[in-house]
């Protein structure tokens, strides 16, 4: 079976629908903000009635972690596995300024998304079997 990875515009229009065409899992990326956490309802609905799988990265958690407490929250209200919660990270910009790649370029950063990536891969090997 082929693998692939796409990614797909926020919210939840016909762009996202069209992004979500023949997955097998959703890595729903979102910010501990009011918007954030309201267009990940949304999409956490509309991945029900396509009745795809789905996982949760906070990026920025700790811009509000009130609200980062109310994804957590819901995440387990919904059964959905929290994978990744990223740190602001001022090195995110000063890599993009400097085009390098902040991955790369930070052993820090580059743990976490490793560590994000292992859970994407065990939450694919979950859900596909």
């Amino acid at each position: 079976m082929e693998s692939r990875l796409v990614d797909g515009p926020p919210g939840i229009g016909c762009p996202v629908n069209a992004s979500i065409a023949d997955a097998d899992y959703v890595v729903i990326v979102t910010e501990s903000t009011v918007s954030g956490f309201h267009d990940l309802k949304r999409l956490v609905e509309l991945l029900k009635i396509f009745k795809l799988p789905c996982g949760i990265i906070i990026n920025k958690y700790d811009l509000n972690l009130d609200i980062t407490g109310k994804i957590f929250d819901y995440a387990k209200d919904e059964k959905i596995a929290v994978i990744g919660s990223v740190p602001f990270e001022p090195e995110f910009v000063n890599a993009l300024i400097m085009y390098k790649n902040a991955v790369e370029e930070n052993p820090h950063i580059k743990e976490e998304m490793e560590n994000i990536w292992s859970q994407i891969e065990f939450q694919l090997e979950v859900s596909v079997h």
